[in-house]
């Protein structure tokens, strides 16, 4: 009696399309889970970008405020109306400082044409330099400081510049936000011009961002025994000046945003007065 041997049996057709369907569903969840972290990777580079301008923004900020003072009023004339801090109030800081000192060529020319009536001025319009977030800008940033007049001079270059008269205009900044006001914004420096040219016009004024995202930006000012001071404005009202000039540490904070709603605040504390 001859024994049968055994039929090799393959998979049925339903068989086959289960396991095809199990590996079809094994591989779309692999690609959802792939795709989840590379969104991931790609909001934590975001994050990290975001981090590392705001930090390198406020870096910058803390080192021009610290400079605050350098080269205004260097021939101490009674009539300079020159300040360290042009500007003090809760969410934008102005300062006034020879920032091109390292320079020769930089210190001296326009600087040298804008003397005007006085002996000798080490601080252009470009070393006055305001930080402000702007969004959706319903403030606006305006302070005190000589750096218009009728007058006309010619640097060694040939431009032609406004110089110094002792006498104070409102200089105006621009939109800013106020502190705590919320939505997303820009941190800009803002510097002016020295060309007589761009004199009245939106020219005047040089906006440069320095950091994307930005939440909120808030500047704290402190006198010499640590009493905090209240916002001082940018007025050349003698109250506003002291208060100014009481100054002896700020503290700067900036807000980015990160991804899922969530936020970051980086904070400077810098001391005013020199030496430099």
């Amino acid at each position: 009696m001859r024994r049968r041997e055994p039929v090799a049996r393959g998979f049925t057709s339903v068989e086959a399309l289960v396991g095809v369907a199990v590996a079809l569903s094994a591989i779309a969840a692999s690609l959802v889970l792939v795709r989840g972290l590379q969104q991931l990777a790609v909001r934590a580079a975001r994050d990290a970008d975001r981090a590392a301008a705001a930090q390198w923004a406020l870096d910058r900020i803390a080192r021009e405020v610290a400079r605050a003072g350098l080269g205004a009023c260097p021939g101490r004339e009674p009539g300079c109306p020159d300040e360290p801090l042009e500007l003090l109030d809760g969410g934008w800081i102005g300062v006034r400082a020879d920032l091109d000192r390292d320079d020769p060529v930089l210190a001296a020319d326009p600087e040298q044409a804008l003397a005007g009536t006085f002996a000798r001025t080490d601080t252009g319009n470009d070393e006055v330099v305001v930080f402000l977030r702007r969004g959706r800008g319903l403030a606006r940033v305006a302070f005190d400081a000589d750096l218009e007049s009728g007058g006309r001079a010619t640097t060694a270059a040939g431009e032609e510049v406004v110089p110094r008269d002792g006498r104070v205009e409102r200089i105006d900044a621009g939109p800013a936000d106020l502190p705590g006001e919320g939505g997303r914004g820009t941190l800009y420096r803002v510097t002016f011009v020295n060309e007589a040219r761009h004199l009245g016009t939106a020219r005047f004024r040089v906006v440069e961002p320095l950091a994307d995202d930005a939440l909120d930006f808030a500047v704290r000012a402190w006198d010499a025994r640590g009493v905090p001071l209240a916002p001082c404005g940018g007025d050349d009202a003698a109250a506003a000046r002291a208060c100014r000039a009481a100054a002896r540490r700020v503290a700067l904070e900036l807000t980015v945003g990160r991804a899922g709603g969530r936020q970051q605040t980086f904070r400077r504390e810098v001391a005013l007065g020199g030496p430099w």
